[in-house]
């Protein structure tokens, strides 16, 4: 009989094996994946967790080193949705939800609960396989009509990072490839020197692509693009060509590419927004059960959107950007980079960083705890932002809106049937960002009668415009009832869902 203590050493000595024998470590988990188990524990779940507990265990030390859990999703489970993708073939993949981004373990993990993983997973023949693992799986025939895909990764990472998709999908491929698109070795130039990472790494052990020196020269690493069979055109005329020089250009500004290659999926139409815990002590839209902050769909009060921090910090990035100057901002982003890489991290970890590595003059009376009052602890649009929106309202474009937003009120005020014949108004072209604003704007009016609607659609052709501007028009489709153009709102809710998860709310 192996006692605890002996298992207890097996165990550790596997978890600390050196980075180097990352492949004989995935084999000896791959082996205790199967082993016999050494007793059950009890547990517990909630909606958001799942608890553990061992009888006697009062510390750390007392407590199992590795615990197998045998699970399984079911179709009305939140990890997965089941659903069809553009050419009606069935399809399923890990979902976003209110704690986590969108992974197989609905989870929220402390910054050093980090692991690696590996999977095997059987599909049959006619579906793609894709997960966020390192490497590029190909399929391995089991039987007659089943396929087998192996993935997994080297560097730990956080649960929340473990996803899947499984489709019929088609793999495109560029026709040519440039001699740039390769892995070469070449001279540092003076702007890259600071690329190669210097030293050890501040991460657990794993291997490293930092430390490697073919992967920091590395500018396009290679990726593979998957779409359903109606969408395969349009990828191969748009969406190949534009990944290679987004690569270059992420290596250019950050470095090292973190990852050895990257796939690409064309989602379904109904994929949901991202899903990421609240931040910080911000208190803007709704929160739900899980703590997570929530706004409301615009055209759905059942669908909501994890989608305020993203927007908040994504104007907290141009704001310190604009007030650092773009050289000083991307040179503290490599650097960032290269110091924190295959860690988590706090946000004031970052802005501690930033105001560290800048200028005294370029503070401008920065610091991190003004920083987390104006934008990550409190509600709304932050300060700076509203300075900046009442400027935005001065320039020639946006009073050319409103100008125009003037004469839509005039027109909807008039009478159905007039006494005499008045001059009738003439409308400018509108850039699609103004009409944004125009409609935003035509929003907040508390009546527009069906004769306005119908002459705003047939004044900017509405229904052909981009996805942003059929947004707005949608929603005063739905507040003014007018039924007419329903088959607009249908169509919207149909194809363009994903790109319009994020919403203004009124920050532009």
């Amino acid at each position: 009989v192996v006692s605890e203590e002996f298992r207890n050493q097996i165990v550790h000595e596997l978890v600390t094996l050196p980075a180097n024998r990352w492949r004989e470590q995935l084999d000896y988990y791959a082996c205790c994946s199967q082993a016999p188990g050494c007793g059950e524990l009890l547990f517990d779940t909630d909606t958001w967790s799942l608890q553990i507990r061992k009888t006697g265990a009062q510390t750390a030390t007392d407590f199992p080193h590795a615990i197998r859990i045998w699970y399984k999703t079911k179709p009305e489970g939140r990890s997965v949705t089941w659903t069809s993708d553009q050419s009606g073939r069935p399809c399923v993949y890990t979902v976003g939800s209110p704690i986590n981004n969108r992974a197989l373990f609905p989870c929220q993990e402390p910054p050093v609960a980090m692991s690696t993983w590996q999977a095997t997973v059987r599909a049959a023949a006619s579906f793609v396989v894709l997960m966020s693992g390192e490497n590029s799986a190909k399929p391995t025939q089991l039987w007659e009509g089943c396929s087998s895909w192996y993935y997994y990764v080297t560097m730990p990472m956080p649960a929340s990072t473990f996803t899947i998709a499984v489709g019929c999908w088609t793999e495109m491929k560029m026709e040519t490839w440039s001699s740039n698109d390769l892995a070469t070795e070449r001279p540092f130039s003076p702007s890259e020197a600071n690329f190669r990472h210097v030293g050890v790494c501040s991460h657990m052990e794993y291997p490293c692509r930092f430390q490697n020196a073919s992967a920091t020269t590395q500018e396009i690493i290679p990726h593979r693009v998957f779409a359903p069979v109606c969408l395969t055109g349009a990828c191969q005329e748009t969406l190949l060509r534009l990944i290679p020089p987004c690569l270059s250009a992420a290596h250019s500004v950050l470095g090292t590419h973190p990852f050895s290659r990257l796939d690409v999926l064309i989602v379904p139409a109904n994929f949901p927004s991202l899903g990421m815990a609240r931040p910080s002590k911000d208190k803007t839209g709704h929160t739900s059960d899980s703590g997570a902050s929530v706004i409301k769909h615009g055209l759905n009060p059942e669908k909501i959107f994890m989608q305020v921090h993203y927007l908040k910090g994504y104007f907290l990035l141009w704001f310190l950007a604009k007030r650092l100057g773009d050289e000083t901002y991307f040179s503290f982003l490599r650097k960032f980079v290269h110091t924190f890489h295959g860690q988590l991290i706090l946000s004031q970890d970052f802005l501690q960083m930033l105001l560290e590595n800048i200028p005294e003059e370029k503070r401008l009376e920065l610091s991190v705890e003004n920083i987390h009052q104006d934008w990550l602890e409190s509600s709304g649009i932050p300060k700076p932002l509203q300075r900046e929106r009442r400027a935005g309202a001065e320039c020639g474009l946006a009073r050319q809106v409103r100008a125009e937003v003037t004469k839509w009120i005039r027109v909807n005020r008039r009478p159905r049937k007039r006494k005499r014949r008045e001059k009738e108004e003439v409308f400018e072209k509108l850039l699609p960002d103004q009409l944004v604003l125009l409609l935003e704007h035509l929003l907040e009016q508390k009546t527009l009668s069906p004769r306005t609607l119908q002459s705003l659609q047939r004044t900017y052709h509405l229904q052909d415009q981009d996805a942003e501007v059929r947004h707005r028009w949608c929603e005063l489709i739905v507040k003014h009832k007018f039924t007419k153009a329903y088959k607009s709102v249908e169509r919207f809710l149909q194809e363009d869902q994903v790109g319009v998860i994020f919403q203004q709310m009124g920050i532009l």
